[in-house]
């Protein structure tokens, strides 16, 4: 019997250690760890240098008290200041004036107007103006709107009460636009628009805007010193 019971003590020793093995609860996978990718703020778009009125006037032979009104445009930009845009007091303002629009070197009058209209920061690029603008040549097809723009620009100049029928003030302010700029300071006082490859505005002291807008030479035969200058006077703000 005692035999016996040593061959057993050592076939059961060998049992247990299975058992435990067995018995061991394993260790629970370790979560994956999530990758947290984070987006950098947009970077604001460096401030574009401002025109360079001297300069401007050598393509023209605009000498500083110039009488043709392309140089008076180039005069009264020079001498204007940065515009404020804390002077629309509305959802937008509206402007008319009149432009001396040079193409080959050959310049001809026209009727321009602008729409601005103020929208939240977030509907803007990082660094523009939180603003939107269309600026546009009046249709030359139009009828009254032509005849009786002599008339709305005299009231706008002398800032005289404009008359309620007039077609020309009717049209720019109930004008739609489909399409519409951004805006951004530039290094100087000027704002540029980015409108037609950029237009720089300055106010002046009655709240006109005077407007310069630099054609690209060699495209469609444009010559240096083509372009739009134009002042343009508040119809409603």
């Amino acid at each position: 019997m005692r035999i016996r019971a040593f061959v057993l003590l050592p076939a059961l020793a060998t049992l247990l250690p299975a058992c435990d093995k067995s018995a061991a609860p394993s260790a629970p996978d370790a979560a994956p760890v999530a990758s947290v990718s984070v987006t950098p703020p947009p970077q604001p778009r460096p401030r574009p240098a401002d025109m360079d009125v001297p300069q401007a006037r050598e393509p023209l032979k605009c000498a500083a008290g110039g009488k043709r009104p392309v140089c008076q445009v180039l005069d009264e930009f020079e001498k204007a200041d940065a515009w404020n845009l804390e002077t629309i007091r509305g959802v937008d303002a509206r402007y008319f004036g009149q432009a001396t629009v040079v193409e080959k070197g050959q310049p001809r009058t026209a009727w321009y107007f602008m729409v601005v209209k103020k929208v939240p920061t977030n509907d803007v690029p990082a660094g523009d103006l939180p603003i939107k603008i269309a600026i546009r040549e009046l249709d030359s097809t139009l009828g009254a709107e032509n005849t009786q723009a002599p008339k709305l620009l005299r009231a706008l100049e002398h800032d005289d009460t404009v008359n309620k029928g007039n077609s020309t003030s009717q049209y720019v302010k109930s004008y739609a636009p489909s399409n519409w700029d951004g805006a951004n300071v530039t290094a100087g006082p000027s704002t540029i628009l980015h409108a037609q490859g950029g237009m720089f505005v300055r106010e002046g002291k009655k709240r006109q805007l005077h407007v310069v807008h630099f054609s690209a030479v060699g495209v469609g035969g444009a010559v240096s010193g083509d372009g739009v200058y134009a002042t343009l006077y508040p119809v409603s703000w």
